[in-house]
């Protein structure tokens, strides 16, 4: 359970800097992906790009692109 909003299903996948997960979205009673910073990683330029990301993402507008619900941190503060 991350912030008592999404409950993570399971891991999906993971690249060099982050983790992705198939969640449900309590709230909104959706399935969502869940992208997560990994441990370990160097948190200054990894969190510059998780931002920019995000804001592509929440820029976009398309039936086959995945839209932005939600962004911030977990308990642990990783974006």
């Amino acid at each position: 359970m991350i912030g008592g909003k999404l409950r993570l299903d399971w891991m999906v996948g993971g690249g060099a800097t982050g983790w992705v997960f198939r969640a449900t979205h309590l709230s909104l009673d959706k399935i969502v992906a869940v992208k997560v910073l990994r441990l370990g990683v160097d948190r200054r330029p990894a969190q510059g790009h998780f931002a920019q990301e995000r804001q592509i993402l929440a820029s976009l507008a398309h039936p086959s692109i995945g839209r932005l619900v939600d962004a911030g941190v977990t308990p642990a503060g990783l974006p």
